[in-house]
């Protein structure tokens, strides 16, 4: 069976640093009807709430190697933040520093899709505190266009993955550990707290 082909419709966003516009691709069902791939139910990236015992349960175990009051503060913004409530999108789920390949100075490509999912697409924002700091997250948030609702969450997924990441590496794995430390300290200075 010959593949179906691609329909593109014109994204008036531009092309973060382009200003271009984007194709964005569609799969086109019989009858000429889009139709939206399914999310995996299992995998679906859903409100950061469903995430709420396990992130206060990972904040209690890391005890005074962190400041869980700041940490706790942060989280606590990042759910009273506007939930997302368009369809999901999809996300790479894991954006994080071992996932991009930069080539002189220039993102060349992005490896490892197994949190490939359909959800907020706020998860995807991870890099700006895992890669960016100061005027880069600012120039990087201005390019991506989070507006506030999305820079909260983007920001709960970001702690989420270092405090969950933190006790699980905390004794068998430095460079995670150097990692995800890194982020959190760049979330919670960020934070309005």
């Amino acid at each position: 069976m010959a593949a179906r082909p691609q329909r593109q419709r014109h994204d008036p966003r531009p092309e973060p640093g382009r200003g271009r516009p984007r194709r964005v691709h569609h799969s086109a069902a019989p009858g000429g009807h889009h139709r939206r791939p399914p999310a995996p139910a299992a995998r679906a990236r859903g409100p950061l709430a469903e995430h709420d015992d396990g992130v206060r349960r990972s904040i209690a175990q890391l005890g005074d190697r962190i400041d869980g009051s700041a940490a706790l503060r942060s989280w606590q913004e990042s759910l009273e933040a506007p939930a997302w409530d368009q369809p999901g999108a999809w996300v790479h789920g894991d954006l994080l520093p071992g996932n991009l390949l930069v080539v002189d100075g220039r993102l060349s490509a992005v490896i490892d899709f197994g949190g490939l999912n359909v959800g907020d697409p706020a998860c995807d924002l991870q890099p700006a505190w895992n890669v960016f700091t100061g005027e880069s997250r600012r120039r990087f948030r201005d390019e991506v266009a989070a507006d506030d609702a999305s820079w909260l969450r983007g920001r709960g997924w970001a702690l989420l993955q270092a405090v969950i990441a933190l006790p699980y590496y905390w004794d068998t794995n430095p460079g995670i550990v150097r990692q995800t430390t890194h982020a959190l300290t760049q979330v919670l200075a960020d934070g309005s707290h």
